[in-house]
């Protein structure tokens, strides 16, 4: 299944990583338990622009190619201290959420973890 992971300024890397390594650990347990002799996941974090943001708290990661199709878009929450700062943060994020738009009209679904609902 090939998996993207939408990054973008200062969304959660807990939530990425968490889960891009639980991700991890279930295709080990696969090949473990299930003999599988490939990942049953191909799992890739993108952006919009650039080769790598800032995720809350500082830390940059970078980017990977997108898949050209997806079988699956996770988008992870944000990082915000009060309710006023939800709406401009959501306008900042345009490009962020043309591209899941795209993404959901040509039929892939979309998931998101926390926050990245919005």
């Amino acid at each position: 299944m090939k998996i993207t992971v939408l990054a973008y300024p200062g969304c959660l890397g807990a939530e990425i990583f968490g889960f891009c390594d639980s991700l991890l650990i279930a295709d080990r347990m696969a090949a473990a338990y299930m003999g599988a002799a490939k990942p049953l996941f191909d799992v890739r974090v993108t952006g919009v622009a650039g080769r790598s943001t800032t995720l809350a708290g500082g830390t940059r990661v970078r980017f990977h190619p997108a898949h050209r199709k997806p079988d699956l878009l996770v988008v992870p929450g944000f990082d915000f201290q009060r309710i006023a700062e939800l709406q401009p943060r959501l306008r900042a994020l345009g490009a962020q959420a043309a591209l899941i738009s795209r993404v959901f009209r040509r039929g892939i679904p979309v998931a998101a973890i926390c926050v990245g609902a919005f």
